[in-house]
């Protein structure tokens, strides 16, 4: 798996993964005609990204599923005080894929990454994804897992920095 993140001039964030190899031994959630707010996305194919200002405790989670469905929380710290922000725009999900390959290019406005995008420091980004891979299981992918279980929220996943 490959991701490109770029932070935008205007406090947007871009997000761009990519698969390939054997993707048809993935169960991908089917396109839906009018993508929506589903909760739960990570118990099947998804891709996940973790963004806070540096030095920041608080952080916002967007999940995205190849279906178009996605899912935006807000923590205060470390898994504390989860709360689903109110949304006007929903991110734009865009999927390319065949028997080699499946792609899932992501926009997250200025208004969806909340103070994020107002900083003008340096954030702090954990990107990750969740595969499953029908008979074989699930499996647990990220830029950078801390020790254990997988634990995408834990301050060890937010290994990339993306400069103002």
């Amino acid at each position: 798996m490959r991701v490109t993140c770029t932070r935008q001039p205007g406090g947007g964030l871009e997000l761009s993964y990519r698969l390939t190899g054997q993707v048809s031994k993935l169960s991908i959630p089917h396109r839906q005609p009018a993508p929506e707010r589903r909760d739960e996305l990570w118990r099947q194919t998804c891709f996940e990204a973790f963004v806070r200002v540096s030095g920041e405790t608080r952080y916002r989670e967007f999940n995205f599923s190849p279906s178009g469905d996605w899912a935006i929380y807000q923590f205060r710290a470390y898994r504390q005080s989860m709360t689903s922000p109110a949304v006007v725009m929903p991110p734009h999900i865009h999927l390319s894929q065949d028997a080699g390959f499946l792609q899932l290019d992501v926009e997250l406005t200025p208004e969806l990454l909340g103070e994020a995008a107002m900083s003008a420091t340096a954030w702090q980004v954990g990107l990750s994804a969740v595969m499953d891979a029908q008979a074989d299981g699930i499996s647990y992918w990220a830029l950078n897992h801390p020790p254990g279980a997988p634990d995408f929220h834990h301050a060890d996943g937010f290994a990339l920095r993306l400069a103002p």
